[in-house]
């Protein structure tokens, strides 16, 4: 039976190692689960909010329609401040929950943690070998593999969305704009709901890839291993010597004694 290479990273991380690795910004993070979870909380806004949507539309155009003509600069300042305040109000929410989404899904992940490690000049990052390695590594073709799978997805959601509704489209000419309005809301947040939840199956799988490499990437050799044991406790020839230096000075005082 062949004995294991001193350099084969067999052992799993030491605390100290994930402690070291997290302070180079080294953490365990799946940033296709935070984009789903911001889909996700994007299309459930939208569903609750989106008649207030129309609504605050329909009173901005008509009370634009209802102002006199008069296209001077002061009028036009107006007009754009008021447009811009529905639009501020609009994307209020949206914007308050993708913030709040996106740091509470970061913060579960990789708690909280400030490190300027990543930003720091590496020549491996310039170099063309690792350069080739990142292209046609492993994680490489699993990034392609999520950007395909996700534009499996939308397309065939896409597709059956007009399919299931093709007969319905040439109605809309008979539609206020009002109805229109609605009628494309509820058929974008249906279409939303169903690719957020592709979306998450792709980062559940993503999540679990990502784990697997992190834990592989901070796998510890038998050498590293016995490296660091020596670092925290010390070398044990060291010890050893200090400890037969004692015993001999120990030694001398009982015989003068």
């Amino acid at each position: 039976m062949g004995h294991l290479s001193s350099s084969e990273k067999t052992f799993k991380a030491t605390p100290r190692r994930r402690e070291e690795a997290r302070r180079k910004g080294q953490v365990f993070k799946s940033t296709e689960m935070v984009s789903a979870l911001l889909l996700a909380s994007f299309i459930g806004v939208l569903k609750f909010w989106f008649p207030i949507m129309i609504e605050k539309v329909q009173e901005l155009f008509v009370h634009i329609y209802n102002l006199p003509f008069d296209w001077t600069i002061n009028s036009v300042a107006t007009i754009s401040r008021e447009v811009g305040l529905v639009v501020a109000q609009i994307m209020a929410p949206l914007l308050i929950v993708g913030a709040l989404i996106a740091t509470g899904a970061n913060y579960v992940q990789v708690r909280s943690l400030f490190t300027v490690e990543p930003l720091k000049p590496q020549l491996s990052r310039i170099s063309p070998i690792s350069g080739a390695k990142r292209m046609f590594g492993v994680r490489a073709w699993v990034e392609l593999a999520k950007a395909l799978l996700k534009i499996i997805f939308i397309g065939y959601f896409l597709v059956a969305t007009f399919r299931d509704n093709f007969e319905v489209f040439p109605a809309m000419a008979r539609f206020t704009v009002g109805q229109g309005a609605v009628f494309i809301g509820n058929l974008v947040i249906d279409l939303g709901w169903k690719i957020a939840l592709s979306f998450f199956i792709i980062a559940a799988i993503d999540f679990l890839y990502q784990w697997w490499d992190y834990e592989k990437n901070l796998r510890m050799s038998h050498q590293e291993v016995k490296q660091e044991y020596k670092q925290s406790e010390g070398d044990p020839q060291i010890k050893g010597e200090i400890k037969r230096t004692q015993r001999a000075m120990s030694l001398n005082r009982m015989i003068q004694d």
